[in-house]
This record gives C-alpha cells, sequence and structure tokens, in this order.
C-alpha cells in the first residue's frame, strides 16, 4: 500500500472526490428513510373516525421558504381533559391571507395521540 504522502495531488483529489460522493449517497439515503418515517408517524387522516373535530385559536402567520414562498400557521388547542398542545401547519395563500391571528379555526386531532393534527381547510 502507497504511503499517502506519496501520492499525487490528482490522487487525492480523486480520492477525497470518491469518499464525498459515497457519504453523500449514505446521507441521501438516511435522509430519505428519517423523512417518510416523519412524514408516516405525524400524518392525520382528517376522515378517520380517531380524528376529533376541536376548535383552535391561531397564535401566529407566517412566511416560509428562501427561493419559494410558503405560508405556515402555528395554533393552539385544548383537549376536554385540560391538555394544551400547539402545532403548526403549512397552508395556501388563501387560507394565509384570509386568517386571523386571535380567531378560531376548526381542527382534528388524533384520539391516540392529540399532538398530531391538522386544520380542517
Amino acid at each position: 500500500m502507497e504511503k499517502i504522502s506519496s501520492l499525487s495531488f490528482k490522487d487525492k483529489l480523486i480520492g477525497v472526490t470518491l469518499l464525498f460522493t459515497l457519504l453523500s449517497g449514505v446521507g441521501a439515503v438516511v435522509y430519505g428513510h428519517v423523512r417518510a418515517f416523519n412524514i408516516a408517524a405525524f400524518f392525520v387522516d382528517k376522515d378517520s373516525p380517531d380524528c376529533i373535530a376541536a376548535s383552535a385559536m391561531v397564535d401566529r402567520k407566517y412566511r416560509t421558504g428562501v427561493k419559494s414562498v410558503g405560508y405556515a400557521m402555528e395554533y393552539s388547542f385544548k383537549t376536554p381533559d385540560g391538555r394544551s398542545f400547539k402545532q403548526k401547519d403549512e397552508v395556501d395563500i388563501n387560507t394565509y391571507s384570509f386568517s386571523k391571528v386571535g380567531e378560531q379555526i376548526e381542527i382534528c386531532y388524533m384520539k391516540s395521540n392529540p399532538r398530531r393534527s391538522v386544520m380542517k381547510i
């Protein structure tokens, strides 16, 4: 095996490039799996009988994104047993434009896990 110090700059550059490419590919695969898990873990089916209807208050509205503009709203609600939850949802421009901070909105949360909620729009 050659000593690293005896390799040419071009050979070192090729080695570093290959290592970077390999690590990028592994990172992309791991990110994809984590993202898929997070989406599945927090998915709320508005039409499920386990999705409990409730009222929430809009706490904050804001724009998201750097290259493309998106919109989000944060809201809070209480379950019948008195527990409080805060959540955020991405929304379309119409919902963003016509909603006001402090107003009541309709949401539903999963009976088994109230941290999983979604606005009913």
